[in-house]
């Protein structure tokens, strides 16, 4: 019941008291609050005013329904009332004739003077409204104003009454509370911007003139924060007052850091705004104020602010140096002995829990001297001081201090990025640059001279990062957010690039250690790229969007690529095996999952951009990255084996009058970086292959083609099947072995290919199991092999088409038949994808669909399926009309060129002419 009383008392007393404040004035009494502003701001006769209802508006009510005719009579036709025969409307026929005849002839003309009337009426209402709407905005703000005093006034009366409470002591019912609650209810109710401003300039002024009542500072303090939680203009109005304006009254520290305490004040603005204000005017009460509110923001025991956040003024004071201001001589002094000073931090003998709240002490100062600093002598300071403190140079203090530090900058990360709506997109990612920044910091301050080198140093920063990492990412499984891990990697590579650019000589003037650091620069990428390889998708799935983009970081990927003497190409070729490997591990049937599928295209655009600018690098890895990519990757492989040093000259493949033996690039022997020989020592048959390509025999072949069957099948999908019964990888590397050792035993310089070779011999006896799926393995294996005009690629060529011909090689018809089917069927699978396609393949399917001798088109598997047959007749006459279109591209420039010569010679006599003529 008192509670009802009490609501009900709130709710009346506005009502109450703006009758009470009407009742000394002459003018009649007029409810604002509560009348409707659509009736307020209607055009005459429909308006309401403040004098009430006009005679005219009553009139109407008065004379309702008086002039209803009665049921049943009826009018008077010729009653003057009658518009149509009364005076005024009489007129001759032909007047009326006229005036009808006007208006059928000219309705243009009324239509627009009608459009104008109704537009002058229309911006004349509008105005009218606007008048309207403007005095009666302007008599609410005064007598709300007026009111919001009285209740103001009412509210220091009260307050006076307990000068030493506090807010937080006041109980409900209280009437302060009620106060505070009846001012809020008002100003939500009239909800005006300007009577906003006018009450928190009222505040305001109030509150800076205010004596040392803390109960008054904290009561209008709450009263302003409301304020400007109504009206963000008012609070921007308010924040910049107090960090810029030149008035004294606001050099109140109690009031001052009691208004940063609820963030109406920015550290950062008020810090920046002091410093200048200290080193302009130099005046000894700034430096007071600023000195005092220091020791209490930062030293004192509710202290809630860090020393980073002021320090551009504790520079400025220091370098005043006023010897007889007390406040700053006891700030100095306090800073330079203060328990958690940098330079005086104690840690030894903490428990794990204190020492980590010290090592979160000091990576959030860090934070701020990075976000609202520039100075880097002060930052480079910071780091001796951590280094000199043992804190960065002990193991155990800098496995814990890195720990927390990447603790830290990721939980920021998470909890302002969730705070998207009240803090900026920057801030949530503050806290994680100054951590990478802190790694740049520690390399270039570490030197090669002390007992650990930089190397090292790095590595066991990183090291530290990766436990922290995989902690994270095995606790918050689904919920993992790789976004920060990745802002913090992309930022150390950003700014390390930027350092690089100058030859470090911005961080070092001194040039022998900037040549050290350039020195270091290798190393530096090589250690990145093997920590990356420590985060692969195959142990962190949910990092892998974000290691995709790291590992192809434009300042990453080509830098370590253009390393000296290509120091970085295995640790890429390894990182980039690792992608494809791991998206291998995913594709088992048809069905692929839209991540994977989002992954793989990822891949293809890695590869095009290294086909692009790197292609010795995918050239001489080519055999590592098949091996570890899923035979359903067509296109992706095709790209791989498109890859061609740029020196060397590729000619048209569908062209039909290509003569391959005579092109000068076919003795190049590729430079292959993975050996696949060490494949073939991991299964234990390098000696029995060796022995074979020496001196063929049964037994030693029966090893090899046990060595590559599985004992069980092993899931592998591809292109109508997902298992395989054999060694993939094993048997690619079997035949790039064998390759090179026929490419090896050759006579130098010479292209020439022996059918009756060992190595022919080897790869026959594979290809005369009984089994067609190792029949298709093997193919599959040189037809990735078919690469750029080489060495290797002719010998293979030469070897598929032999297969395909030959009469003699197989024991029936029945087999080469097979033979034939399962190399069109390797060709036809990576043709019909997606370019770039392969020179090899090219050359190779061209010679077999061109050659009369093979009778391509009048062998049976051909003929099975007319979908399959249309394929290659389309093929086939791709390659023709590719080679009409060189044909008449040809005579086309015999023709410019023979035009040319003519234009010359017709030049060259004009010009003789005109001589002699001179």
């Amino acid at each position: 019941m008192d509670r009802a009383v009490q609501e009900l008392d709130e709710m009346m007393l506005p009502s109450i008291a703006l009758r009470r404040q009407f009742r000394d004035k002459p003018e009649q009494f007029l409810d604002t609050q509560n009348v409707s502003r659509y009736a307020l701001t209607l055009p005459q006769p429909l308006s309401l005013k403040q004098g009430g209802v006009t005679a005219n508006q009553f009139s109407i009510y008065e004379q309702f329904g008086r002039n209803r005719p009665l049921a049943g009579s009826r009018v008077d036709v010729n009653s003057n009332d009658n518009p149509i025969t009364s005076s005024q409307y009489v007129g001759t026929p032909g007047s009326i004739s006229a005036q009808l005849q006007q208006q059928i002839i000219q309705p243009g003309d009324v239509q627009t003077q009608q459009q104008q009337v109704q537009q002058q009426q229309q911006l004349q209402l509008q105005q009218q409204q606007q008048q309207q709407q403007q005095q009666q905005q302007a008599i609410t703000l005064e007598q709300s104003f007026a009111y919001l005093r009285q209740v103001l006034d009412g509210l220091l009366k009260t307050v006076n009454e307990y000068p030493n409470a506090h807010l937080r002591d006041i109980t409900v019912g209280h009437p302060l509370r009620n106060y505070l609650a009846e001012t809020l209810q008002i100003c939500s109710r009239i909800n005006l911007n300007d009577l906003y401003m006018k009450l928190a300039q009222l505040v305001m002024n109030t509150l800076f003139g205010s004596t040392n009542n803390q109960l008054l500072v904290e009561t209008l303090i709450f009263l302003l924060d409301k304020i400007c939680e109504m009206s963000p203009s008012v609070a921007k109005s308010i924040t910049t007052w107090l960090v810029t304006a030149d008035d004294e009254r606001k050099y109140n520290e109690n009031i001052i850091s009691s208004l940063i305490l609820i963030g109406m004040i920015p550290i950062n603005e008020l810090d920046f705004s002091l410093a200048k204000v200290i080193k302009e005017k130099k005046d000894p009460k700034v430096v007071t104020f600023a000195s005092d509110l220091i020791l209490h923001l930062v030293i004192s025991e509710t202290a809630f602010a860090l020393r980073s956040d002021f320090i551009l003024t504790i520079n400025a004071i220091r370098d005043l140096n006023l010897t007889d201001n007390e406040s700053s001589k006891k700030l100095i002094k306090n800073l330079e002995e203060n328990e958690y000073s940098l330079d005086k931090i104690q840690i030894n003998g903490l428990n794990s829990k204190s020492l980590k709240d010290n090592m979160a002490y000091i990576f959030a100062e860090w934070v701020k001297l990075n976000r609202f600093s520039d100075d880097d002598k002060i930052k480079t300071a910071f780091v001796v001081q951590l280094m000199t403190g043992n804190i960065l140079t002990k193991p155990e203090y800098l496995v814990t201090f890195i720990t927390t530090c990447t603790e830290m900058s990721v939980l920021s990360f998470i909890n302002d990025g969730a705070n998207s709506v009240k803090k900026s997109p920057i801030e949530a990612y503050t806290a994680v640059d100054a951590l990478a920044k802190l790694i740049i910091k520690l390399i270039i301050i570490q030197d090669d001279n002390d007992d650990i080198s930089r190397s090292r140093y790095l590595q066991s920063i990183l090291s530290i990062i990766l436990l922290a990492f995989s902690h994270d990412h095995e606790t918050n499984k689904s919920t993992f957010n790789e976004r920060a891990y990745f802002r913090i990697f992309s930022t150390l590579l950003c700014d390390w690039a930027e350092l690089k650019q100058d030859g470090f000589k911005l961080v070092d003037a001194n040039e022998k250690e900037a040549q050290k650091l350039n020195d270091f620069d290798g190393k530096f990428y090589q250690l990145l790229a093997d920590f990356f390889l420590s985060l692969q998708p195959t142990a962190f799935p949910g990092f892998v969007f974000a290691w995709i983009s790291l590992i192809s970081h434009r300042m990453f990927l080509p830098y370590i690529l253009e390393l000296p003497n290509q120091q970085g190409w295995e640790k890429y070729a390894s990182l980039l095996s690792s992608l494809l490997k791991f998206q291998k591990g995913y594709i088992h049937d048809k069905k692929v999952s839209e991540a994977i599928t989002v992954v793989y295209k990822g891949t293809l655009k890695v590869i095009l951009a290294l086909l692009h600018d790197y292609p010795e690098f995918l050239s001489e890895y080519s055999n590592l990255f098949i091996d570890n990519m899923s035979p359903t990757f067509v296109q992706l492989r095709n790209m791989v084996n498109s890859a061609a040093p740029k020196t060397i000259t590729i000619p048209e493949g569908f062209d039909i009058e290509l003569d391959v033996e005579k092109l000068p690039a076919l003795t190049y022997v590729p430079v292959i970086r993975s050996d696949p020989s060490q494949v073939l020592l991991q299964h234990h048959i390098r000696k029995p292959v060796d022995n074979y390509l020496r001196i063929p025999s049964n037994s030693l072949l029966r090893q090899i083609v046990a060595s590559v069957k599985l004992a069980k099948p092993n899931c592998e999908s591809g292109i109508g099947f997902n298992k395989t019964c054999y060694d993939t990888v094993l048997v690619n590397s079997l035949i790039l072995h064998t390759v090179r050792s026929a490419i090896e035993d050759r006579p130098k310089n010479s292209p020439l290919f022996n059918a009756k070779s060992f190595q022919v011999s080897l790869i026959t006896g594979l290809m005369q199991e009984d089994s067609i799926e190792l029949k298709y393995h093997v193919l599959s294996a040189i037809a990735n092999n078919l690469r750029y005009p080489n060495a290797h690629t002719h010998w293979l060529i030469n070897l598929v088409l032999h297969y395909f011909g030959s009469k003699n090689t197989w024991n029936n018809d029945k087999t080469k038949l097979q033979v034939q089917e399962i190399i069109s069927r390797v060709l036809l699978e990576r043709i019909i994808s997606n370019k770039p396609h392969p020179w090899g393949l090219l050359v190779c399917l061209t010679e077999i669909l061109k050659n009369d001798e093979f009778k391509f088109f009048e062998l049976p598997f051909t003929k099975l399926n007319p979908d399959i047959q249309r394929v290659f007749e389309a093929l086939l006459q791709h390659i023709k009309n590719s080679s009409i279109k060189k044909i008449e591209l040809t005579e086309i420039n015999t023709t410019i060129d023979e035009a040319n010569m003519i234009n010359g010679g017709n030049a060259t006599v004009a010009s003789a002419s005109a001589s002699a003529s001179a």
